[in-house]
């Protein structure tokens, strides 16, 4: 009874996640095209080849309930190219990845990067006034520190400069719920279990700095 029950909730679990991968925003698809159509000079062609390419990744990555990291990476890149021209000259992007870790035998969640990505812009960077900065760290750690088999994960960083996030507000948004929704559903099929977590920056006296979502995924996570 507990393994139907389980089955069932994947199922619709999966039926949610596809509806995610499928669809782009249509408010992010308009306003790129509302920034095509105010401007008339040679960032036209780049944009749409840019908004094309992201299109076409989108849906080649639908029907994947995990992706190799590397794929991951590279999506979220087309992501930011077009984010970009809607942020203005005031956003900064870092991407940093620990040496030598070979993206390509890491396997994650389809499009979590992009939805914690796409998160902290829309939700903390834009219409936030003065410098915007989004960092994303990609790093390798042990399990928890009395691991004695060697298990390794991967953790993922992703941090914005904004204004935080409102607590209450947090199960409005769709794709954090997808994201909590999955791990809770594939950590009841895996012994070691993923985590994730999000949460404001303060600086001393407690004014929030910016947030912080942090997501981890043993090697060998069955989806």
């Amino acid at each position: 009874m507990k393994k139907k029950r389980i089955e069932y909730q994947v199922d619709i679990l999966n039926l949610k996640l596809l509806n995610m991968r499928n669809r782009i925003s249509p408010h992010f698809v308009f306003n790129v095209l509302n920034n095509k159509i105010g401007s008339s000079d040679e960032k036209e062609a780049s944009e749409l080849v840019a908004l094309s390419k992201l299109i076409r990744a989108n849906l080649d990555m639908s029907l994947m309930p995990c992706i190799t990291l590397d794929r991951e990476v590279d999506y979220l890149h087309k992501y930011i190219t077009l984010e970009r021209y809607l942020l203005g000259d005031d956003f900064t992007f870092h991407l940093d990845i620990c040496e030598g870790l070979d993206m390509s035998t890491i396997n994650m969640p389809s499009m979590f990067l992009q939805i914690l990505t796409e998160n902290a812009i829309v939700h903390g960077l834009k219409g936030w006034e003065g410098h915007k900065e989004l960092s994303i760290s990609i790093t390798r750690k042990p399990v928890n520190d009395e691991a004695r088999d060697g298990a390794m994960q991967t953790v993922v960083t992703v941090t914005d400069n904004g204004p935080g996030f409102n607590h209450l507000r947090l199960k409005k948004k769709t794709g954090l719920g997808v994201i909590t929704q999955t791990i809770a559903v594939t950590n009841q099929r895996n012994r070691r279990k993923m985590r994730f977590d999000i949460h404001n920056i303060t600086d001393k006296e407690g004014k929030v700095k910016g947030c912080q979502a942090t997501l981890a995924v043993p090697d060998g996570i069955r989806y």
